[in-house]
């Protein structure tokens, strides 16, 4: 295999460094070509040099979103074990809110009920199973 050639610089492509043969060449077509295949190669490194700048850039960018990326995960599982820890707290909350207003609940029904009781009592001859159904739901309550 044969050794890498050297990079061509475009100041180097010109009529200057063809040698001339004994027919020689058409020195102005030739010239031309040459002058425009030394722009285009010129204008290709500079293109090469700005997308290799601008690649640099777009990884600098990357590594900044990555670092964003693993503070954001960071975050967010800080703030999904403070919600954990939360969550027995309140619904520890709505629990003991909940056993207040069944104890709440339950002393209205059994006044509400007393209070029927007692109206059946003074109207007793007429209703006598009424009265032992709600002494019954008293007991049981």
């Amino acid at each position: 295999m044969a050794a890498p050639l050297p990079p061509l610089e475009p100041d180097l492509i010109s009529a200057e460094s063809l040698p001339l043969a004994v027919r020689g060449y058409r020195r102005e077509e030739t010239d031309h070509l040459l002058q425009r295949v030394a722009r285009q190669y010129r204008q290709l490194l500079e293109e090469r040099d700005t997308l290799a700048t601008r690649v640099r850039e777009l990884e600098r960018v990357c590594d900044d979103l990555q670092a964003d990326k693993s503070l954001l995960r960071a975050v967010r599982k800080q703030l999904e074990g403070e919600l954990q820890a939360r969550r027995p707290a309140r619904h520890a909350a709505e629990v003991e809110r909940l056993v207040r207003l069944r104890g709440q609940l339950r002393s209205n029904l059994r006044r509400a009920l007393e209070a029927a009781l007692q109206e059946l009592a003074a109207d007793e001859p007429t209703r006598p199973h009424l009265q032992d159904d709600l002494a019954k739901l008293l007991a049981a309550g």
